[in-house]
């Protein structure tokens, strides 16, 4: 790809020729005349079609993420309506629906191998979620909602990157004090903000990016600080901060999505979110959270009870305040542990933990990642991987763009550049992949940030590992929502095996490897305020599926703002333990459920994690390749051909238990 020769203006006439041929596509083969259907003549142009659309598409829609300009957000948002009418349109097409039943029925579906079969059937419900059976009026409303909620969403994303980006606090030299607690590292980047932004006075500049933010809450000894970044953090994109203010538009969000599930039958968007996942009702994921929340709460009462105690013996107060909660609890691990973030941190540098991420996936899958040295790059940073089998067979590329800079997308993720994809004429399109991040520069990097690289990692190996030969079903796509994150989770779950680390770990000055007592320090901070840390999960997930499922009273007949806080208030009198504050806004910013893939479904995080260390678990009593091979086989190369459970069986021999994550957590000690 030669990214630096891009015109946007370019890639957005290709995109509109791509879409006008896409729905020619479609009308071809509505009208298809042939007797006898088969692949090549109804599905095969259809893959082609969305092939050839998502490569330009997946360009634009990252640039956008992670090089934001202008010129960038006008053309994304002319393409996504154009997007949501073509879906639409795709999927409302009744004589389509008619031929891909046809087929379905017909003697020609069992030659089919399970990755095409699983390509129609996927078709045949996608096509009743869109409302092919609607009247003609119905059908209308469904492409205006849908488009409506495309527009929205982004116009989310926007606000909250605009609310980041536009928000700084600064520190003048008499003001130094203020700093006290910070790594050194952090006050440098605060350093190079405050030059960036042409104060001629010298001075620190402190941002809501992560980093930052994160920074100030863990180590900031002054109090007054740690409130000021909390607040700002905590208010953006809402109507206290005014400027980028989601309310409406989260608002109507919602009340759109309930529209859409009443107008396809389903009670609420809960219920229409299940259909392309594991769990199959409301109620079973309603139990589900309720179930890890029975045990996990009563033990995070006691957690948090203990670092109060904690706080009243070393600074004599009892309320703790929420900017007071990530900074004891960092002070109290220290006390318990001896072994704080920034130490640890010094065994950790970039350019070895890349090296051990790679031997751990040629250890468990028998897989090769190799750096490209000459290619193009958007950012000077950027790095460049091709991956081969032990058969040596190219299996993939992937990027990797780990720094924060101006104008890239906070958070970190994997997208999809090209999917695995046989084209009519045979020729196979290799995956590449995007890896993300927003990691401070420099070379060293937090545990935490080594746990983000390896998560996003194992969806890179999810997406460019798999042997599915059809656009729909390969890599991450048709995957259940809520087994998606297994690979990527079960990946994480090495940053605390202890051989894995003896790769990875080395101080960058001494040398010295990460010694045994180090790593059970580690293990025991990985418990340490486990139950804390899994009703927060369950929080923000309660909050998302119960928002989803809420029905307003016939009177309102729509969702307020008010609604919407009044639900996470209820959420978290049943499972928050920290003090909350009243003008906490999080909401505004869950970009998530809001702007993301995770509506009614952000569950799925500790619904995968249930999966992930139900696996992670099983290799401690197996060999590392023969484990690692049956989930190769099973997971990462069957993509969505075939039913998330029916794989997982296959890989493990069993269902999973939520018993493993509490284990894996070392929350059953606790009970």
């Amino acid at each position: 790809m030669n990214w630096n020769n891009i015109k946007i203006a370019e890639l957005e006439q290709a995109i509109i020729a791509n879409i006008d041929t896409y729905k020619k596509i479609i009308e071809q083969v509505a009208n298809n005349k042939d007797l006898l259907l088969n692949w090549q003549n109804l599905i095969q142009p259809l893959e082609d079609a969305r092939a050839n659309l998502d490569e330009k598409v997946n360009i634009v829609a990252h640039l956008h993420s992670v090089q934001d300009n202008l010129e960038l957000r006008k053309v994304y948002s002319n393409i996504l309506p154009m997007l949501s009418d073509l879906s639409a349109e795709f999927l409302q097409n009744s004589r389509l629906q008619q031929k891909v039943l046809q087929l379905k029925e017909s003697t020609v579906f069992a030659e089919f191998n399970i990755a095409q079969q699983k390509v129609i059937e996927n078709l045949l419900l996608d096509f009743k979620l869109a409302g092919v059976n609607l009247s003609i009026e119905q059908q209308a409303k469904y492409k205006q909602i849908t488009k409506q909620l495309s527009e929205l969403s982004d116009q989310f994303s926007k606000n909250v990157l605009d609310a980041t980006h536009n928000w700084h606090y600064y520190i003048t030299s008499v003001e130094y004090s203020k700093l006290d607690g910070l790594p050194q590292h952090v006050i440098a980047l605060a350093k190079q903000a405050a030059e960036k932004q042409e104060y001629n006075n010298g001075g620190w500049v402190l941002t809501l990016d992560f980093p930052c933010v994160d920074a100030v809450l863990r180590y900031a000894t002054n109090r007054e600080l740690r409130k000021i970044i909390y607040t700002a953090n905590i208010t953006k994109a809402s109507e206290i901060t005014k400027q980028f203010d989601n309310s409406e538009i989260m608002q109507t969000i919602v009340n759109l999505r309930l529209e859409l599930a009443n107008l396809l039958e389903f009670k609420n968007y809960s219920e229409y979110s299940l259909a392309h996942k594991m769990a199959k009702t409301t109620k079973e994921v309603i139990n589900f959270l309720e179930e890890l929340a029975d045990v996990a709460v009563p033990i995070a009462k006691k957690e948090f009870l203990a670092l109060q105690q904690f706080v009243k013996r070393r600074d004599n107060f009892e309320e703790l305040e929420p900017w007071d909660v990530t900074f004891y609890s960092e002070q109290y691990k220290k006390v318990l542990f001896d072994l704080s973030d920034e130490e640890l941190r010094n065994y950790f540098q970039i350019s070895k933990v890349l090296l051990g991420m790679f031997k751990l996936a040629n250890n468990l899958f028998g897989i090769n990642v190799e750096e490209v040295v000459n290619f193009d790059k958007w950012d000077g940073e950027v790095k460049f991987y091709k991956v081969f089998d032990n058969e040596n067979n190219l299996r993939g590329f992937f990027y990797i763009d780990l720094y924060i800079r101006d104008n890239k997308k906070s958070g970190a993720w994997m997208a999809e550049c090209l999917a695995r994809h046989k084209r009519d004429n045979g020729e196979l399109q290799i995956p590449v992949a995007f890896l993300v991040t927003n990691f401070a520069k420099g070379t060293l990097l937090y545990h935490e940030e080594l746990l983000t690289l390896l998560h996003e990692f194992g969806h890179v190996l999810h997406h460019i590992l798999t042997k599915v030969d059809y656009i729909n079903v390969s890599g991450c796509n048709g995957v259940s929502w809520d087994a998606v994150e297994l690979p990527s989770q079960f990946m994480e779950k090495w940053g605390y095996d202890w051989q894995f680390l003896q790769d990875v770990a080395e101080h960058y000055q001494t040398k010295e490897p990460l010694s045994k007592e180090i790593f059970d320090s580690l293990i025991n901070i990985k418990n340490y305020n486990a139950g804390m840390s899994l009703v927060r999960q369950l929080e923000f997930a309660t909050f998302d599926f119960k928002l989803h499922m809420y029905k307003p009273a016939v009177e309102a007949n729509a969702i307020s703002v008010q609604d919407i806080q009044n639900i996470l208030n209820k959420v978290r009198d049943k499972v928050t333990v920290i003090p909350v504050a009243d003008f906490n806004r999080f909401q505004h910013g869950f970009s998530h459920i809001f702007a993301g893939g995770y509506a009614a479904g952000y569950y799925s995080y500790s619904w995968a994690e249930v999966l992930a260390a139900d696996a992670f678990m099983a290799f401690k009593d197996d060999d590392l390749r023969t484990l690692g091979t049956k989930f190769l086989n099973n997971i990462l190369e069957m993509g969505g051909s075939k039913d998330a459970m029916e794989l997982y069986i296959a890989f493990r021999g069993t269902k999973p238990e939520v018993q493993a994550l509490l284990e894996y957590k070392g929350l059953l000690k606790k009970v």
